[in-house]
This record gives structure tokens, sequence and C-alpha cells, in this order.
């Protein structure tokens, strides 16, 4: 909805249960529930165009963005829990390198996964944004990551110290 931040807020016992109920209360039927709600979100987003298309905005940018989102399992609790998951790197660094992979790799090795990464980015601006609904990227943007590592790897073998350095520029950037 427009008003909201983009993420899954509501909660058992509060919202929810609230939201869960309306259709009902609203004489829908089972059947017609799904369309009660499609009607109810497309009317606020009608009458706040602009205000979606920022919130819209907002959500690409927590789908790429290092930070954990808040969510039903939080990340950062099972990093306490599991020390080895400290030295993983984190989605930061694997967007970083998927850059310099994505920018080296040729067009037809890159086409299908560039499709891909699209869909899942797309289902989770328009629809709903959490950590969970985030890990169908990893797979892509880990290749493309690998491929950035290769890349750099390749250069630095080469002595291309200035293009490694970009390269570098580049993920740190990124």
């Amino acid at each position: 909805r427009p008003a909201g931040d983009g993420g899954a807020r509501a909660r058992l016992g509060g919202e929810w249960d609230r939201l869960e109920g309306e259709a009902s209360r609203h004489a829908a039927t089972r059947e017609e529930q799904d369309h009660y709600y499609v009607s109810k979100a497309l009317a606020e987003i009608s009458e706040r165009p602009v205000a979606y298309a920022g919130l819209l905005v907002s959500k690409a940018v927590w789908t790429l963005q290092d930070e954990e989102l808040r969510d039903t399992h939080s990340y950062y609790f099972f990093v306490e829990q599991w020390p080895l998951l400290r030295w993983l790197p984190t989605f930061g660094w694997l967007m970083g390198l998927a850059v310099i992979g994505i920018a080296t790799t040729r067009s037809a090795d890159r086409t299908w996964l560039l499709v891909y990464t699209a869909a899942v980015m797309a289902t989770l601006v328009f629809l709903v944004l959490g950590t969970r609904y985030r890990i169908p990227l990893v797979p892509a943007i880990a290749a493309f990551a690998g491929a950035g590592v290769a890349a750099l790897i390749e250069q630095v073998r080469a002595a291309q110290w200035q293009r490694a350095g970009v390269f570098a520029g580049v993920a740190v950037l990124a």
C-alpha cells in the first residue's frame, strides 16, 4: 500500500487479524477474497500514485542493499547462533562483485541470468519484500559474483593493476 514501507509488517494478533477478516466483514465469500484485496490495493494506489511510485523505488533499493530486512526469521539472530555465518560474504559484497561479473561477461552468457534476476526483483518490488523472499536472487547474484571474482583475478594475473583497481573500486562502490 502507498502508505506502507513495503515490508511485511502485519503480525498475528494485531494488524494481521484485522486484515485477514476484513474481506469477510465486507460480505466477500471465500472465492471473492482475492478480488476484494486486489481491488482494495488498486484503489489505494490510484488515490496516491506518486507515493506508490516512491514506494516501488524504495523497495528496489531495499532489494539490493546489504543490510538484511526485518523478517520473521532474523539473519542476525542466526549469525549469533552460528559464527560461521560471520565469515560468509554478505549480500552487499555479492552485489558488488556481481556488478563486475555482469559488466565483464559476454552478452549471450548473461542474458538468462539477467532475465531471471529481473523477474525475481519485479516480484519482490511489486509484491512483498522480506529477507526470505530475497533468497531466490542469491543463485544468480552468486554466479555473477563468481564471474566478477574471476575477472578481478584475471586482471591481477595479467598485472593489469589499474584495471584491477577499477574493478575493485566498482565492487566497493556498488
